[in-house]
């Protein structure tokens, strides 16, 4: 898994709630343990990969159009909802370089560029 752009963001709520943390890389590797203490400490919320593939798993098989397009509808809603969260907004995934994860990535940042806060 390579990375085609990285950013660190060390955020004071107070001067910048509206802070967007994504954790991104292989599965297993503790995103959401980290993620989970950090949006703690920044009295933050939490939105897990986990989250959605669980809801898209029960309902399809792993990795099908149906898993596929339930994934990135589910994606869609939960981030178009996000922007309006006033507070610190942490995601974890586990995206790779094909063209579909690329295009995850890249609406990640449309949300925290309509977020208007930290990335």
């Amino acid at each position: 898994m390579t990375h085609r752009r990285s950013s660190i963001a060390m955020a004071n709520t107070a001067t910048c709630p509206k802070a967007t943390i994504h954790i991104n890389g292989y599965p297993g590797v503790g995103k959401l343990s980290i993620a989970r203490v950090v949006a703690e400490r920044l009295g933050g919320k939490l939105h897990d990969n986990h989250t959605l593939l669980n809801h898209a798993a029960a309902l399809f098989g792993r990795g099908t159009v149906p898993w596929k397009r339930l994934r990135l509808d589910l994606r869609s809603m939960v981030f178009e909802a996000a922007i309006a969260v006033e507070e610190p907004l942490l995601l974890t995934d586990a995206l790779g370089d094909s063209p579909e994860e690329i295009a995850m990535l890249d609406a990640v940042v449309r949300l925290a560029e309509a977020r208007g806060g930290l990335f």
